[in-house]
């Protein structure tokens, strides 16, 4: 597996869009609520010692481990591996896990997995889950920010000639980077269809794209200057156009994926 950057998106279950699966032969329910793969309690806004106040979003793993140690009265363990991008579920003694219905599927894509698990006590995601995108290389590319918007502040001159400038009080930061190398069937949801022939493959950027604009934030496990454990964004209207580009004109198998975003904080 390479050993690229992780974007994972934030996600909400709901009643009608719910998450179940048959657990060691038990029904289990994933709680109504806003998630995100991996969302540490950590997360620090720009203002030193002020927590992020934005939307509820927990960590899918707590929600997991809930309803699978309720579902079989038994303990289990979730995590989600930072740097891998898939999820570990484990138990003292084996146990099967199966997926059918429409919301088993939901479930079943959100953590990984490509078909119903049984005769172990420990299953791996076959594949990076849904709500996650993992770059081809280490890095990202024209990293600018964290900058103020341009719109902060506007002047304008009095009829009697007098210059003055109104500004809004904000801690908003923007940033802008780039996501390159990437193959297109990374980047296409046919293209990524087409590579794998199946439906069970990881998402494109264009899913993800789709997913997250407007709606939902996103962390990226890059460790930049002051961000030991990477930080949380929010793309910005102007940034939520999915627009690849080449890197080569004549060369269809290396794209860059451009990204502009609001900053919400950085994790300790």
């Amino acid at each position: 597996m390479p050993a690229g950057l992780l974007y994972c998106a934030g996600f909400q279950v709901t009643s009608s869009a719910s998450m179940t699966a048959t657990v060691a032969g038990s029904a289990a329910t994933i709680a109504s609520g806003y998630y995100m793969p991996s969302m540490q309690t950590s997360l620090v806004y720009p203002t030193p010692g002020v927590a992020y106040a934005g939307a509820a979003y927990t960590n899918f793993t707590t929600a997991v481990k809930t309803a699978f140690d309720a579902a079989t009265a038994t303990t289990f363990t979730v995590t989600f591996n930072t740097t891998t991008g898939l999820y570990t579920i484990s138990r003292a003694t084996t146990f099967t896990l199966s997926f059918s219905s429409a919301s088993d599927l939901r479930l079943r894509a959100a953590l990984g997995f490509t078909g119903n698990k049984s005769g172990a006590n420990t299953y791996t995601s076959d594949v990076v889950p849904a709500y996650v995108c993992r770059s081809e290389i280490l890095g990202r590319s024209n990293v600018m920010g964290q900058v103020e918007p341009d719109e902060i502040a506007e002047e304008t001159v009095s009829d009697g000639g007098e210059a003055f400038v109104i500004t809004r009080k904000s801690g908003e930061f923007l940033m802008t980077w780039q996501q390159t190398m990437e193959p297109r069937s990374a980047v296409y949801e046919w293209a990524a269809y087409v590579a794998a022939s199946s439906s069970s493959i990881p998402w494109s950027w264009q899913q993800w794209f789709r997913h997250t604009r407007g709606t939902h934030p996103f962390y990226v496990n890059d460790t930049l200057e002051g961000e030991p454990n990477g930080a949380v964004y929010r793309l910005t209207a102007k940034g939520a156009s999915f627009r690849p580009q080449r890197v080569t004109a004549d060369y269809d198998d290396q794209w860059v994926v451009p990204f502009e975003a609001r900053w919400l904080g950085r994790y300790n």
